[in-house]
């Protein structure tokens, strides 16, 4: 069982088959070749190339904490908040949600992404220790880490919320294919990544959700996805039990599950080659700033991404899920507005939720950005 098949759909087929693999590797075949060039057959690549295929196997390996798989009578849900630098009435609005969920026992996760927090300007005491006494200097301001386990630290301390914190190359040591995609000309054309405060994780969501999913001991069954500057004006166990009632075990719940994107779409070629191979021109693009995942989808979204399939998150979980035979539902609820480009004021919101019959009732809009 060669390097060569974890690059095929075989393992996933072997995986759900039950079926157990042994990986013999031969220490001495590859010490024969230490001083060939680094190419598949060298030492460097047969090292590469059994990286990959140990995490495949890992996945594969039923008796793996990252893959146990649910019990039959298991439904259980994780909301996860994907933040960055979640403003003070953000962080507002993740505490009411844990507080709205604790009965329906839906653990909710904070995911933040550190990669760019501003670093504290360098001590000037060496220089100016023999100058006169100056204004005493101000601190460095929090971080948003520190900013959100002091805001929520009565639910954290309660174990009500929990916060996962990686960064970019945390994703990329997850997911090698990561660093070609980031010289992909297009990504770098665009105003964010030509700034430089933006990382991946701001357009690879999949794999940013699975950097913490697949690191969990025991993994529900399904996952909700908020952007942090999401609302929903009512319950989040409303919303979760309308979704139950309505999209059943469906692996992907989101909005637009048959929308094709345009040639103008700016993301377009963001894509690895193995992503472009496998699925070619028939792809699908969806809103993403609520999502619901299913154990199984993730886990191949996880699988196919260790194979180097990837593209932008917008185009690739909608694809995926259409193209490998999925379930997939619409997204119940949506408020108006609720766009990347939709926006909802503080009066406004204030507003929303006093309605509480009516249209404006128990939906979901976006973006809050206050």
């Amino acid at each position: 069982f060669g390097p060569d098949y974890a690059q095929n759909r075989l393992c996933y087929a072997l995986r759900d088959a039950d079926v157990r693999l042994i990986l013999s590797v031969s220490r001495p075949a590859a010490l024969r070749r230490r001083r060939g060039p680094k190419t598949a057959h060298s030492p460097q690549g047969q090292k590469a190339a059994y990286t990959e295929m140990a995490s495949i196997l890992q996945y594969m390996r039923t008796d793996s904490p990252a893959t146990v798989p649910p019990a039959d009578n298991n439904d259980t849900h994780a909301l996860v908040f994907r933040c960055h630098d979640p403003t003070p009435a953000a962080l507002q609005r993740i505490a009411a949600a844990a507080d709205q969920l604790q009965q329906a026992r839906v653990a909710v996760w904070v995911s933040l992404d550190t990669t760019h927090v501003p670093e504290e300007p360098p001590s000037l005491l060496p220089i100016l220790q023999h100058s006169p006494p100056r204004k005493k200097r101000r601190s460095a301001p929090p971080t948003p880490a520190q900013k959100v386990r002091r805001t929520l630290s009565s639910h954290i301390a309660r174990g009500a919320i929990r916060v996962h914190e990686y960064d970019e190359a945390d994703m990329v040591r997850r997911y090698p294919v990561l660093r070609d995609l980031k010289r992909n000309p297009r990504l770098q054309e665009s105003e964010e990544f030509q700034r430089g405060t933006h990382s991946l994780a701001w357009g690879l969501h999949a794999e940013a959700l699975n950097a913490w999913y697949q690191s969990l001991e025991r993994k529900p069954s399904f996952v909700w996805c908020f952007e942090d500057d999401v609302g929903f004006s009512g319950s989040l166990e409303t919303l979760v039990d309308i979704v139950k009632r309505d999209c059943g075990d469906a692996d992907l719940v989101t909005a637009d599950i048959k929308l094709r994107p345009s040639e103008a779409w700016w993301w377009l070629d963001v894509h690895s080659t193995a992503f472009a191979e496998r699925y070619g021109d028939d792809v699908y693009i969806s809103r993403e700033h609520v999502q619901r995942f299913s154990m199984r989808f993730l886990d191949r979204l996880h699988v196919l991404s260790l194979q180097r399939v990837t593209c932008w998150s917008e185009a690739l979980v909608p694809t995926i899920a259409h193209a490998e035979g999925f379930v997939v539902a619409e997204l119940p609820r949506l408020g108006t507005p609720f766009a990347h480009d939709g926006r909802v004021s503080q009066q406004e919101w204030a507003h929303i939720t006093e309605s509480h019959a009516g249209r404006r009732a128990d939906r979901l809009y976006h973006a809050l950005k206050f």
